[in-house]
């Protein structure tokens, strides 16, 4: 079920950052709020390729159904699958800028510079922890990927 649904959003995925480019391209900007929302997009085809893996990553000798990978490949995948905490956080970053945006009247100048801030946390929570959880050898847990066979 990974595969599937996960070659579902990556294509959506790809669709949106093509989406914001050409309204860069065409406009010669971006808002705050296209900008996020292509880093949310960037990071769930990140996440999205994590879970297309699935079983494929884990180590072939661990006796789960279709595993072909080995430590490198399941390290790999479980960093790739904590760099996917960004994509519920910049989700976060977008209400709280519609809220900014309708409710408080924020302008585009007051958004972009919080969302400096906003990349800063996200980015580098997302990739520190992710780093970190490497060096910790944290990810050869196969838990939310197991087949029920």
């Amino acid at each position: 079920m990974p595969k599937f649904t996960s070659s579902l959003s990556i294509p959506c995925s790809c669709f949106l950052l093509y989406e914001v480019y050409m309204d860069h391209k065409i406009l010669g900007r971006t808002s705050s709020v296209q900008r996020v929302l292509a880093a949310m997009a960037m990071v769930d085809i990140l996440a999205s390729s994590a879970w297309f893996m699935s079983t494929w990553a884990i180590p072939a000798d661990s006796g789960f159904a279709f595993a072909k990978g080995n430590k490198a490949s399941c390290n790999f995948q479980g960093f790739l699958l904590q760099l996917a905490i960004g994509a519920p956080l910049y989700n976060s970053s977008l209400a709280l800028f519609y809220i900014l945006m309708i409710k408080h009247r924020w302008s585009e100048d007051q958004l972009k510079r919080m969302e400096k801030w906003v990349h800063g946390f996200i980015l580098s929570f997302t990739i520190g922890s992710s780093i970190l959880l490497l060096c910790l050898d944290q990810y050869n847990h196969v838990g939310a990927v197991r087949p029920r066979l």
